[in-house]
């Protein structure tokens, strides 16, 4: 104790390495509190150090319990080794892994907002969202915003359509916020400052408190801090249930070229336009030895093969026979996709049903709102209401056999186009989760 600051060295089982790469146990996280600056500091030892500043407002010196630190304003700190609670895999294997993690938990009223300053300057990060200029290691300036998926045009400074809150660095930290913390996320690539803020939107999540809740670990290089990851669940593991089944999807998908109409002339968004166009891809050689029942390759016909969005029926002026264009294009060795989104046109035949089932996203009055993407204005179908993605699904296989259509690609899905207010029938602990849905 100084009269400058008041020091909390809470000590926690974390790791660091002694000069030959091997495991000390037991090498400390300390938080240190500063009652001038109302400034909480977060060390995590490894081989550098990691430093996370907190600059949440905290009131007066904070009362200690445990491993808790509570402020008069209602600010909670709590750091503690994480363990399994009987969900792991393997609990010998994963407690073991455990021992080279510590859990960060800030808890605050839900009307403040809980901001973390964290160091990454001094070592190479990886990871975290898509980005318009996605450079590797991360190297990208991201202004705070919220961590929600949204489309990227041109140098678009927005978080992209793919989402992820795991940080890695090249001699073995990570940083793993949790999914259901309301971040927001900025980096400033000069002074490799990572900010990571928790906060509700405007309208309030209807919680009474906001929670920034993240992992740290540590191991000897970057490979060993993502295998520990991995072990416990910090990188997603797949979990094979008949909801969610999992397993190697067909490799050709992988393997084998995807061309797609979206980027062709609108002269050629029609049925004769793109049998021109798969008959170009096999005249130019990319298609020997393939056959309809086993493809080279796979077409996607994007946007604008639907009569009115939402109806998921093909427009029969650009596509008089759908059917015969399908088998045009297997026949050149082609397998067929849909490009199909999750908005519905309030003219579509669909909308009245899914209005009158409660099958879309609500808007701040309580019924289905409308929101602008780029086709106009439409309804959300509400993907946590299970009835409501049961009939999704069930018009895409109608949709699939109809037309013997191989697959599907799922576009517009980003948690972007849903404006403050809107609400879905279970409650979304942060934007990002409509997308994950």
């Amino acid at each position: 104790l100084t009269a400058v600051a008041t020091a909390l060295a809470v000590v926690l089982l974390t790791h660091t390495f002694d000069g030959d790469g091997g495991l000390i146990p037991s090498a400390p996280v300390y938080a240190n509190f500063n009652p001038v600056t109302k400034q909480v500091t977060l060390n995590f030892k490894n081989r550098t150090v990691l430093w996370i500043n907190s600059t949440t407002e905290v009131t007066g010196s904070p009362e200690m319990k445990g491993s808790t630190y509570t402020w008069k304003n209602g600010v909670m700190l709590n750091i503690s080794s994480p363990s399994c609670h009987g969900d792991c895999v393997n609990p010998k294997r994963d407690n073991e892994a455990l021992q080279h993690c510590s859990l960060v938990e800030w808890t605050a009223p839900s009307r403040q907002a809980i901001t973390n300053l964290v160091d990454f300057s001094g070592t190479q990060w990886y990871g975290g969202p898509q980005l318009f200029n996605q450079t590797w290691p991360l190297a990208t300036d991201i202004p705070v915003q919220p961590f929600q998926s949204n489309m990227l045009g041109a140098g678009s400074e927005r978080i992209g359509p793919y989402l992820s809150s795991i940080f890695a660095s090249s001699d073995g930290v990570a940083l793993v916020v949790d999914k259901f913390t309301p971040l927001h996320l900025g980096f400033e690539s000069g002074s490799g400052q990572l900010t990571v803020k928790a906060q509700t939107n405007a309208g309030g999540s209807g919680e009474s408190s906001v929670q920034l809740k993240y992992l740290l670990c540590a191991a000897p290089d970057i490979l060993s801090v993502l295998a520990i990851l991995e072990v416990v669940g910090a990188v997603p593991l797949p979990v094979n249930t008949p909801s969610n089944p999992y397993g190697v999807p067909d490799t050709s998908m992988f393997k084998e070229p995807v061309w797609s109409t979206e980027m062709r002339p609108a002269a050629d968004q029609t049925q004769e336009g793109i049998e021109a166009f798969g008959d170009r891809i096999a005249g130019s050689g990319f298609l020997e030895g393939c056959s309809a029942l086993a493809g080279c390759g796979q077409m996607v016909i994007h946007h604008g093969w639907a009569g009115v969005e939402g109806d998921l029926v093909f427009n029969t002026t650009n596509f008089p026979d759908p059917v015969a264009l399908v088998q045009h294009l297997r026949q050149v060795g082609l397998r067929v996709l849909l490009s199909v989104h999750p908005f519905v046109d309030p003219k579509a035949q669909a909308a009245a049903e899914g209005i009158a089932s409660g099958y879309f996203v609500k808007g701040p009055d309580g019924r289905p709102g409308l929101v602008d993407w780029w086709r106009g204005q439409g309804y959300m179908i509400d993907v946590t209401n299970h009835r409501a993605v049961e009939w999704f699904s069930d018009r895409l296989n109608t949709l699939k056999s109809t037309y013997g259509l191989d697959s599907f690609v799922f576009d517009g899905g980003e948690s972007g186009f849903m404006p403050d207010g809107f609400s879905t029938s279970a409650p979304l602990h942060t934007a990002a989760e409509y997308t994950g849905n």
